[in-house]
């Protein structure tokens, strides 16, 4: 076309041309201008020039129906009508037609204030025919026609989507240029920048192409339709329908267009009562709060979206402006049954996506999202009063701040600084402790704190509490450089430095009340002191120590055990007790103590504890004021030597039984015979083995506490029935088809020589209290709703239900691990669906139909096009057995 147009105009004006004498204009007679038989008016009348007419600009492009755009900077006219682009320039003959220069006869030129151009030269520029009449001085110019009419668009069904459209128009009256129609839906919103001169780049399925058929040509639109950005029609959406002329080159010969709108005969209804208000200070989404009234019928809503818009733009904001916004311009709010309240995030961004910030008015639009697969259309609500984000940092100052000389280093460490953050504490972003000479407090204001370097404060961290205590560190400087020390006064300040939201505004607290660092944490020695020889290891173990605590405990951190050999205890005084590090810590506990030492105890000069050798006991109280010179070390206890005591002896008759049906510790009852002298023992240990786990008297008494159980002495023979929670010696839990032999450790009431029984014959098996599995578990696809109702189940009865309570039907994404201990955490009685025995009247195969409201196990409703599996669980009732069965998974299924 382009290549035509242009042949046509070049060979017209150089070679061939159309010659308007000049002579003939000579007479009074007016030259008028006729297109497509309809003459048009001008308010100058062309002219002749150099054998040529020459027409008012504005009024042949507007009879050509071409657009029109003048540069005065450079003097040049654009022209564009379909695919062709016509340029021309005042006072000059070089022209450019769609990227091509051409040469003119006459050039346009301005005449009583109005432009003219060369009437043959734009007219077959765009392709129309063009006849001078000399004795009429008329020239005619025939359009191609190229243009369809009488666009009408239905809305036919309430699918929400491209097959609710069908659309009809009236051919070209000039089809011989026309290969074929394409319908092509824009977005009203942005049909002002959509260049339909160009939509021949659109991809194949951003389009519709309709075949030439008559005068009057129908199409139906399919549910797959997308619009010009490549996104599925939907209701709610005010759309443009372009109907262009395309000719077998591709090119768009002509266009018309018509706008719609889909919609459903039903509408969830919208939110009501909306309000917003300015709820904090951070000069962004956090400071907006909204509220409002739910929908009445929330039924057939998918959820809600706050909009905030910009309130000198709020008047043109609309539906389909609120349907058209990405994700990322407005918030999504769930629906739970009660009216909101709501507050944004920092990054909420308003329907341009512009940051919301203070200083800028805003207001909000509720859209209620009604759930087009059940045929409902959106809402929008009226828009929400007007708001303006302020921004008025609040006082940021902590308050109760106290300080308090809380141990004895005679440095920063002594000293506790506590205070009480701020209400708003999101304002800062840190404290910074100053400590200042009393004598210099006076003058130390907020200017100065915030030039002082980091050596002269001690930075505090914001914590989750809003009460904060520290004790600065021995390095701690008062601001005028100098470390901290005893016996001089000094006052404490808190500058709170504040973050964006606070405009970088700092906060200075008043002084703390004065505080001189004394020695106050002087410990005091413990009293009562005695050794004892309990055991027979032949080291520390043997050794018992007990004392009575000191009368204040506050003043100390702790205590020490020290040993030490009798001939050498003359000597051991409180320097000698500081310096060594061989002793047992034992913690305060605010009563008195009793301590047995430990196997890898050594005396205060670093030897191992004997049998044979004799001893005396020291105990070290240590001072929390952190200098050793506060500790205070107790009297020598009496002396001490380790000797040999008396063994235990082995018990007879152990008996294990499988009392229970519960397959845990609590089935298992343990008998024996007591021994005969029980003075000798501090107790039994039951020992539960596996059967196949060879066991003795070393591995006996190395078990732990949490594998054994303990069974007191009573002078009677025992029978114990073991507790849940029982292990075997090796940690694990007691359980079902596991063989299991029964120990019992006779444990010496002086030590190492425990005695171990033989074990119990033969060797018991728990019983397995799990469940039958169902079986058979099928499902079909018997509907089109698109939820659980489309789902039928069925499934074979366990083999025997008289230990069943009932059973639990579960839907699993066919991609999920699903097991039975996953089945056993699901407590949510929304993810799965509860069937009793007396279903179908308790006797053969089990079915249900799912409902509406089914959701996976995932939590998610029933839904098209996802692969399923399902599962059935039998429910132990807790008395005839304890363990669930979850069946074998249905053959994947998705719904159509």
């Amino acid at each position: 076309m382009l290549k035509k147009s242009a042949k046509i105009i070049i060979s017209f004006i150089l070679l061939i041309g159309l010659t308007i004498p000049t002579q003939a204009f000579a007479s009074n007679k007016v030259i008028t201008i006729v297109i497509d038989g309809n003459e048009i008016s001008t308010d100058q009348p062309p002219i002749a020039q150099g054998g040529r007419t020459l027409v008012p600009l504005r009024a042949i492009f507007e009879g050509l129906k071409a657009k029109v755009n003048y540069n005065s900077a450079n003097k040049t006219i654009t022209a564009t009508r379909g695919s062709t682009t016509i340029v021309l320039t005042l006072g000059s003959k070089n022209a450019i037609i769609n990227n091509k220069a051409v040469q003119l006869d006459v050039p346009a030129r301005v005449l009583a204030n109005r432009t003219l151009v060369p009437v043959r030269f734009v007219s077959e520029a765009f392709g129309d025919d063009v006849v001078y009449n000399n004795s009429t001085k008329r020239v005619e110019i025939t359009t191609k026609n190229n243009k369809v009419s009488n666009i009408a668009v239905k809305d036919n069904n309430d699918w929400g989507n491209g097959s609710d459209l069908q659309v009809s128009f009236t051919s070209a009256k000039n089809q011989s240029q026309i290969d074929h129609y394409r319908a092509m839906i824009v977005k009203t919103s942005k049909f002002a920048s959509f260049n339909v001169n160009n939509s021949f780049n659109l991809t194949t399925n951003r389009y519709t192409t309709i075949l030439k058929a008559g005068a009057t040509i129908e199409k139906a639109f399919q549910s797959n339709t997308l619009d010009t950005d490549g996104e599925l029609l939907q209701n709610d959406i005010d759309y443009t329908l372009v109907i262009a002329s395309f000719n077998k080159n591709n090119r768009v010969l002509a266009y018309d267009s018509a706008k719609f709108t889909l919609t459903t005969k039903n509408k969830v209804s919208a939110v009501s009562n909306l309000r917003v208000k300015d709820a904090s200070d951070f000069g962004d989404g956090r400071d907006l709060e909204i509220t409002f009234n739910k929908s009445a019928d929330e039924s057939n809503l998918l959820q809600y979206r706050a909009i905030v818009v910009r309130s000198d733009e709020a008047h043109t904001f609309n539906l389909s402006a609120a349907k058209e916004l990405s994700a990322s311009n407005y918030t999504s709010i769930a629906k739970n049954g009660s009216n909101i309240k709501q507050v944004l995030s920092r990054s909420t961004r308003d329907n341009y996506g512009r940051l919301l910030q203070s200083g800028v008015t805003y207001k909000v639009f509720i859209l209620s999202l009604g759930d087009h697969l059940k045929s409902y259309s959106s809402s929008l609500a009226v828009a929400s009063n007007a708001i303006t984000l302020g921004s008025n940092p609040e006082e940021i100052r902590i308050t109760k701040l106290s300080v308090k000389d809380t141990l004895d280093y005679g440095d920063g460490r002594d000293l506790q600084v506590s205070f009480t953050a701020p209400t708003n504490d999101t304002r800062v972003t840190e404290y910074r402790v100053f400590v200042v000479r009393e004598a210099d407090a006076g003058k130390f204001t907020l200017t100065k704190a915030e030039s002082m370097s980091s050596e002269y404060y001690s930075r505090v961290a914001k914590s989750s509490s809003a009460d904060m205590a520290i004790n600065l560190s021995s390095s701690t400087k008062s601001v005028d450089g100098s470390y901290i020390q005893s016996d001089i006064a000094y006052k404490v300040f808190v500058l709170s430095i504040g973050n964006q939201p606070n405009s970088y505004k700092n906060s200075l607290s008043t002084a703390s009340p004065s505080i001189k660092l004394t020695n106050n944490q002087l410990a005091t020695p413990v009293t009562n002191l005695v050794v004892k020889d309990i055991s027979d290891w032949g080291d520390g173990r043997d050794i018992e120590v007990s004392f009575n605590k000191v009368a204040d405990e506050t003043k100390i951190s702790g205590y020490r055990i020290m040993v030490v050999k009798s001939a050498q205890s003359n000597g051991f005084n409180l320097s000698s007790a500081n310096s060594t590090s061989y002793y047992t810590s034992v913690s305060k506990t605010n009563a008195n103590l009793k301590k047995a030492l430990s196997s890898t105890t050594r005396d205060a000069f670093g030897e191992i504890i004997r049998e044979g050798v004799e001893y005396k006991v020291f105990v070290l109280s240590v001072s929390s004021g952190g200098s050793s010179y506060n500790n205070a070390l107790s009297a020598a206890s009496l002396p001490v030597k380790l000797e040999k005591n008396t063994a235990a002896l082995a018990v007879k008759g152990v008996i294990a039984k499988d009392v229970g049906d519960a397959g845990n510790g609590t089935d298992l009852e343990v008998s024996f015979n007591r021994i005969t002298d029980e003075t000798i023992i501090s107790e039994y240990r039951i020992m539960v083995v596996r059967a196949e786990d060879s066991f003795d008297l070393t591995k006996a008494n190395l078990v732990p506490a949490a594998n054994y159980t303990k069974v007191s002495k009573n002078g009677q023979n025992q029978k114990v029935k073991l507790s849940i929670l029982t292990k075997d010696v090796s940690g694990y839990v007691i359980e079902p088809d596991q063989p299991y032999v029964v120990y019992v450790l006779s444990v010496s009431n002086t030590g190492n020589i425990n005695a171990l029984s033989a074990p119990s014959a033969p060797a018991v098996t728990l019983s397995n209290p799990k469940v039958d599995e169902v079986t058979n578990v099928t499902v079909q696809d018997n509907g089109d709703t698109g939820n659980g109702l489309d789902l039928d189940i069925s499934f074979d009865r366990a083999a025997t239900e008289t230990n069943i309570s009932y059973y639990e039907v579960f839907v699993v994404k066919s991609s999920s691990n699903f097991t039975l201990t996953t089945v056993n955490s699901i407590l949510d009685s929304t993810r799965k669906t509860k069937v009793e025995k007396s279903e179908g009247g308790g006797k053969g195969p089990i079915a249900i139909t799912l409902n509406s409201s089914s959701k996976d196990v995932d939590g998610e409703l029933i839904q098209k096009n996802v692969s399923y599996k399902i599962y059935v669980l039998s429910v132990a009732d807790g008395k005839n057995a304890a363990l669930n069965a979850l069946s074998a998974a249905s053959l994947p299924i998705a719904l159509n």
